[in-house]
């Protein structure tokens, strides 16, 4: 099974990942996921390889790939979400610019904001009392954070 990602038909290939051994291997679904790495769900043959000892005809693979330019673990903690729980409004504190995206369990972008200071107030209290995805794009990459309103 072979994932990858090219930017556009018959164009430049921008990465690609061979799993399984030297028998047949189909990726049937590809996801991306919010942190913009991928999921890829498909199936095996082989009994070598990547594959430790098939147990059956065949084996059902669901692979996590993660987007190389993830931000670092010291970045993310220096990007501080409060108060979380929250109802009317959260703070967000480290970070120097970048944009944030507020998005529903259903994966729709309620709420998308510029930030250029390295403390910013977000509105919150039109938002339905839930649980919700931040994602954070910086320069530096991707962080993706849980929002609980109340």
């Amino acid at each position: 099974m072979i994932g990858g990602l090219s930017n556009g038909f018959g164009q430049t290939i921008l990465w690609q990942k061979c799993f399984g051994g030297d028998s047949i291997e189909r990726a049937y679904s590809i996801r991306q996921t919010i942190d913009e790495g991928y999921i890829i769900g498909g199936f095996s043959y082989s009994n070598n390889g990547d594959v430790i000892g098939n147990h059956g005809e065949s084996d059902y693979w669901i692979v996590k790939l993660s987007d190389n330019t993830g931000i670092t673990e010291s970045i993310k903690r220096d990007i501080n979400i409060y108060p979380n729980p929250a109802n009317e409004n959260i703070i967000i504190e480290g970070l120097q610019a970048g944009t944030i995206e507020i998005i529903n369990l259903q994966g729709q972008d309620i709420k998308k904001i510029d930030v250029s200071n390295e403390k910013t107030s977000i509105d919150i209290s039109k938002l339905f009392g839930g649980v919700y995805t931040m994602k954070i794009k910086t320069n530096d990459g991707i962080v993706v954070k849980r929002l609980i309103k109340e």
